[in-house]
């Protein structure tokens, strides 16, 4: 599971304006609103892989948000052996 912190590039680039930039954060904003959608869809890609939290929030909602979706995972039924594609534990 990957969470993907969601927040437009300019917002990253202002909370971090008062401290040393690395070589990444340097990079112009065109670099970092092309990376920003290869993110974006990667999280369409794989939905069941990528969770995308809106970074935007306070981060005590962040963690709740981030906890939630743990929960949902940690406490959902357990997948029985027939309810799962039939090649996926045949024994061959």
């Amino acid at each position: 599971m990957t969470f993907l912190m969601k927040a437009a590039p300019d917002i990253g680039n202002d909370r971090i304006k008062n401290r040393q930039k690395d070589r990444i954060e340097m990079e112009n904003s065109d670099f970092h609103r092309r990376v920003y959608m290869g993110y974006e869809e990667l999280e369409k890609l794989f939905p069941d892989r990528i969770i995308g939290i809106d970074a935007t929030q306070s981060i005590n909602d962040i963690e709740q948000s981030i906890i939630r979706h743990i929960n949902q995972i940690i406490y959902a039924p357990a997948a029985k052996p027939w309810d799962l594609p039939r090649n996926s534990w045949q024994k061959r």
